[in-house]
């Protein structure tokens, strides 16, 4: 089975099983860019289309370790931010088995955004109020306006200039907007019961990275600096030593370079105990977008603080 011009060396992958497999530069673009059809992919012998491409030791290396992200999350790369964080919302709500097939859409009743938050709050709800199967418009503005309610009440949320009609008219920027605020609410509740703000995400996150002799300092989630990968990798170093390859952390000084970095950033998250929840993509750290990055933050350190570091 030929993948495109992809070579593939003499790994088996089955159920994740990192071999030592050759992979040639075409291989890289296409797994990268995540478009693999699964079902074309035969991993299991090896094969070629026979196109000799040439490849380095570091870049079978460099596949070897990354392309399990590639493989089986094969989630189409969408190049609109919007789109983007629709998918890493929907992500975030399969974690709390909430399903959705149109985020925008299913979002647009109301029913969506009240299950999340009886979700993270028990009790918050009021469910008499509620049109269980919304038939009109209005319908769907009455639950929207109460999800607002809701959040404003129970979540001290603020909704300046997002109302329950904008929600039901399928606005995007809101329902994200909203969306957001409640998933941060998520985190926050997470990191308050370790007795935890965001500002000691970060606090924690420079010490640890000093701890391994650097020198680099992240002065928020929307520094800049953390587009190079280098950063994340270097804390991703002082909290699984064990899962990164320092001869593979580049200096990140070109788009390819900061490419490579943050898909070894998020596929070593995948690969930390088998267990991190990761909703942001490699994009999401090459653009430094803080919503994103306060979640891998957050996520690293909560595999640090399950591990006893600190």
């Amino acid at each position: 089975t030929t993948y495109g011009e992809t070579a593939y060396g003499e790994t088996a992958y089955g159920v994740v099983a990192y071999g030592e497999a050759a992979y040639g530069e075409a291989a890289c673009s296409a797994a990268v860019r995540c478009e693999a059809t699964l079902g074309e992919v035969a991993v299991s012998e090896a094969v070629t289309s026979g196109v000799a491409v040439s490849v380095t030791a570091q870049q079978a290396e460099w596949l070897r370790v990354v392309t399990w992200h590639m493989l089986t999350t094969a989630t189409p790369v969408c190049c609109d931010p919007e789109e983007r964080e629709e998918v890493f919302f929907s992500h975030w709500l399969r974690s709390l088995d909430i399903e959705l097939h149109d985020f925008a859409e299913d979002c647009r009743t109301g029913l969506v955004l009240l299950h999340i938050m009886e979700r993270l709050r028990p009790g918050c709800v009021s469910w008499k109020r509620v049109f269980l199967g919304p038939h009109s418009t209005l319908q769907c503005v009455s639950n929207c306006n109460h999800a607002c309610e809701v959040a404003v009440k129970h979540f001290y949320i603020s909704l300046f200039g997002i109302r329950g009609k904008d929600i039901a008219d399928g606005t995007r920027k809101s329902t994200l907007a909203f969306v957001w605020q409640l998933m941060r609410f998520h985190v926050t509740q997470f990191l308050g019961s370790f007795g935890l703000s965001e500002m000691d995400i970060l606090t924690w996150a420079n010490r640890r990275v000093r701890a391994v002799g650097s020198q680099l300092t992240a002065e928020g989630f929307a520094d800049p600096a953390l587009r190079s990968g280098v950063y994340l990798l270097q804390l991703l170093t002082a909290v699984a030593p064990k899962c990164i390859d320092s001869s593979h952390i580049l200096p990140g000084l070109t788009p390819d370079e900061r490419h490579l970095n943050a898909l070894y950033v998020i596929s070593t998250l995948h690969k930390i105990d088998g267990e991190a929840t990761v909703f942001a993509s490699w994009r999401d750290v090459c653009e430094s977008r803080p919503k994103m990055i306060l979640t891998l933050f957050a996520t690293i350190m909560a595999k640090d603080l399950e591990r006893g570091g600190g």
